[in-house]
């Protein structure tokens, strides 16, 4: 009998919601879609609801794949504190995903200093459909499996390879001639000649555009626009369709 938490005072509520916030090796999922688009490369340790048919019904679920979360009933406000979602009914939970390695070859997009999980969450949504092969992004982009981030991104962040890196090693590792960074003095379309070739293609913080740390030698590609500035995740999606 799995017995119900309702205090937010509960020692084991205070100590999974400091794990969401501070453990970047564990994330939350909240949702039956989600959980279900993610069950074959989510690996659970937690699982809440505020209903017990519902609880037993996801242990099963996962217990068919070899994988058994610790489950636990919660109050329904609780539920929605530990989800971050107000009127949030459903299941939810805390765990990890699979591995993915980077290939050594294909489409990449860097990303410098993307803030908004929505926008980074949309752009892992485009690189999908666009078929191509990774991210990486800088310590200071917003956490890629923050909630949000994996909201609007529909559980397509467990289908790439994502890497923090810096600039710096960055460039250190990588052909300068690969490299495309987003600039007004850019070209407004890339070459045809980069269909076979390895391309990294580096997308600006939403109000600043690129780091300076980004040398001004390097290739250059903009989209040009009538008034005001696309948003990053449509101007992304744009490129990543120009690049494809």
């Amino acid at each position: 009998m799995v017995e119900a938490i309702v205090s937010r005072s509960n020692a084991r509520f205070k100590l999974w919601k400091k794990q969401i916030k501070q453990n970047h090796d564990s994330f939350l999922l909240a949702g039956e879609d989600l959980l279900e688009e993610t069950i074959d490369v989510f690996i659970p340790k937690l699982l809440f609801s505020s209903e017990i048919k519902l609880l037993n019904k996801w242990i099963n679920n996962y217990s068919i794949k070899s994988l058994f979360p610790e489950p636990h009933l919660l109050s329904q406000n609780l539920l929605e504190k530990i989800s971050g979602l107000k009127t949030f009914k459903g299941v939810c939970a805390i765990g990890s995903c699979k591995p993915y390695s980077m290939p050594v070859s294909g489409r990449f997009l860097f990303l410098d200093t993307i803030q908004d999980p929505g926008n980074f969450g949309m752009i892992i949504r485009s690189c999908l459909a666009f078929g191509w092969n990774g991210i990486f992004y800088t310590p200071n982009s917003c956490y890629p499996y923050h909630p949000k981030v994996i909201r609007a991104s529909r559980g397509g962040i467990f289908e790439l390879p994502i890497k923090k890196t810096t600039i710096k090693s960055f460039l250190e590792k990588t052909p300068t001639d690969q490299i495309w960074v987003t600039d007004k003095k850019g070209s407004l379309s890339p070459p045809s000649s980069l269909a076979s070739s390895s391309i990294f293609l580096v997308i600006g913080n939403e109000g600043k555009g690129v780091s300076p740390e980004w040398p001004s030698t390097f290739n250059k590609v903009w989209i040009p626009t009538e008034k005001e500035s696309l948003n990053v995740a449509c101007a992304a999606t744009l490129l990543l369709y120009s690049f494809r």
